[in-house]
């Protein structure tokens, strides 16, 4: 009955507004599973141990406000460790200039602010969920960037391409589940000349990949488990340190890259 109604709600709704229920109640859910599984617990512990500063990857250094940590699976975050499998594609394009870096589903910054804090290319953010976008500036503050970090509320097909229409820019995706209708024909066109990153969620691989083949070079990512092993900084929260390294994501999780192959 629920799905039903969904369904229904969903074609009454414009899309922005859509997008928007289902972002503000995707991240409800999460912090109450994540509360309810003690890893905001154990997100406090090791930033008491480790503090609140990145400590490897891409983005070491990068300083995390407290209400962040304690409001999301963080460790993964300050350890470096997230969304490893992206690590070559993300230090190849924070050593490129782009006319625009634009990170489609922000949330609380990590990607957007990183960029801002260790690229050559400006910033532009799109977080539906207005909390979340309170944090993004918060940590584009405490990083010192806010001036290289442009931040908006919502990114339609259009904005993308008046955005990046032409333009050389690197995109990254996570938008749950609003890509296949972000990354229309018309919009991929328009990004012919950029490079874009795009983690899959539902059925949105095979039509994108239909899309997108016909002007890019195409890699699928896959998300692998972690080790707690590999860390010593996990040390700290001893019998927990297995759960705080995973990710939690969904069994085959992938990304898909479509690149310009331009340096």
């Amino acid at each position: 009955m629920r799905a039903a109604i969904g369904r229904i709600i969903q074609k009454i709704l414009p899309a922005k507004y859509w997008t928007y229920l289902q972002s503000v109640r995707s991240r409800n859910q999460q912090v109450r599973w994540l509360r309810q599984q003690g890893l905001l617990d154990i997100a406090r512990r090791f930033s008491e141990a480790n503090g609140s500063s990145v400590l490897g990857g891409p983005f070491a250094g990068m300083k995390y406000p407290a209400e962040s940590i304690y409001s999301r699976n963080s460790v993964p975050m300050l350890l470096g460790s997230y969304e490893r499998e992206l690590h070559e594609i993300i230090d190849s394009a924070l050593r490129s200039r782009y006319n625009a870096v634009i990170d489609v589903g922000s949330a609380e910054g990590y990607y957007a602010v990183g960029f801002a804090l260790k690229g050559v290319s400006p910033v532009v953010t799109f977080e539906t969920d207005a909390r979340e976008l309170r944090l993004c500036q918060e940590m584009a503050r405490l990083n010192q960037v806010s001036e290289r970090l442009t931040v908006r509320n919502w990114c339609s097909p259009a904005a993308l391409r008046d955005l990046a229409g032409g333009k050389r820019c690197f995109v990254l995706s996570d938008c749950e589940g609003y890509e296949t209708a972000l990354f229309d024909d018309g919009t991929v066109e328009a990004l012919r000349r950029s490079d874009v990153l795009i983690e899959i969620h539902g059925n949105a691989y095979d039509p994108l990949v239909e899309r997108f083949k016909k002007t890019h070079a195409l890699q699928t990512f896959v998300a692998t488990a972690r080790s707690a092993g590999d860390y010593p900084e996990l040390a700290c929260l001893d019998g927990d340190a297995g759960r705080a390294v995973t990710e939690y994501r969904v069994e085959g999780q992938r990304w898909l890259y479509a690149s310009t192959g331009s340096q």
